[in-house]
Formats: C-alpha cells, structure tokens, sequence
C-alpha cells in the first residue's frame, strides 16, 4: 500500500482593486471609463453598449458594480474574465469577503 496523500488546495484568490477592473472594461469595450461623481461610468462588456450603463464604485472592501440595463453581475464578470468573489478583498486575516 502507498503512504500517497492526495492535497486539496484552494487556488489563491485574486484581489482585483479598481485600477485593474477600468483597465479591463477600457481593454474589452475600446472606449475608457470616465469619473462620474464618486463613481466611473463605463461601456458594459457584457452586452452591445452605445451609452455606457455601467457604474463602477469602490466602498471599503468591496468592488461594486451595476448595469443599468439588467447585465447581472454574474454575465459582467464573465465578460472580463475575473470571478464575483474577486469583487471582495481579503480581510487583515486572509478570508475574503463574500
């Protein structure tokens, strides 16, 4: 018999912090988000936009993100290729948020 261990190992997670999720939205939609108040605007990548109707805002430990024309968040984060979870960081302790 094998003295074999098989090791389950979570993948670390990702932080994504703002400056990377605008470099995103400005590499898949061609047009670069603009500060709109204490938010930026942008172009949705997850559907075909001629406005932008998506809303970028930073709050504490968390990136949120809305689209005004019904993109949930799950189809926004597919379209950049990142993960919902990756919206949270970590705490002092290293558990993510969400």
């Amino acid at each position: 018999m094998s003295n074999y261990t098989r090791s389950y190992e979570r993948p670390q997670q990702r932080i994504v912090d703002i400056e990377t999720i605008l470099r995103l939205l400005q590499n898949k939609t061609g047009h670069c988000p603009r500060i709109s108040g204490s938010s930026y605007v942008a172009g949705c990548p997850a559907h075909e936009d001629k406005h932008p109707s998506l809303s970028v805002t930073q709050r504490d430990d968390r990136i949120l993100m809305y689209c005004f024309c019904g993109c949930s968040i799950h189809e926004v984060c597919d379209s950049l290729g990142i993960e919902v979870s990756d919206l949270f960081l970590k705490n002092k302790r290293g558990a993510s948020y969400g």
